[in-house]
């Protein structure tokens, strides 16, 4: 019962750091109406208790090549991740950031040539985690840099 209620405590905090940043980028929350376009999928479009559950449907839309609503689940993952990690930072530093939602959304990026937004979600992944205090994962580092070469190399075209 004790583990139950600190669980309830913990989604409610992650679900009230996520409105608030929602609030600070200019999206009116209380109705569920954007004062400003964000472009991101809000947290009551999906019904997983958290966002590690999303993977099978990650899998299946891309499988289906369902490619919007893929990209709209993995930034909804990515925020709902960072959210927490804000939650948790007090905590001693809980826990990473799942880099599978950032290096899915860049290869998503990458083979729709959306060479700058693969950049920037890589770059995302890196900036947060080093803020964090968290170490950067060599594979997404080394991701994050051909992706950066590519970039270059297609600006230069």
């Amino acid at each position: 019962m004790v583990k139950r209620f600190f669980e309830h405590a913990f989604e409610v905090l992650v679900a009230l750091v996520f409105r608030e940043r929602r609030s600070d980028r200019g999206v009116e929350t209380d109705h569920g109406t954007a004062v400003e376009s964000t472009g991101l999928a809000t947290d009551d479009e999906y019904e997983f208790g958290h966002y590690v559950e999303a993977r099978p449907e990650v899998e299946q839309l891309r499988s289906d090549g369902r490619h919007d609503e893929l990209e709209d689940l993995l930034r909804w993952c990515i925020e709902l991740a960072e959210a927490e990690q804000l939650v948790v930072e007090d905590l001693a530093n809980f826990g990473d950031l799942p880099a599978v939602f950032y290096t899915d959304l860049a290869r998503l990026y990458r083979d729709a040539n959306r060479y700058e937004d693969e950049v920037a979600v890589l770059e995302r992944y890196v900036s947060t985690q080093e803020r964090l205090g968290a170490p950067v994962e060599s594979e997404v580092e080394a991701q994050y840099h051909r992706a950066q070469k590519r970039v270059a190399e297609w600006i230069r075209q």
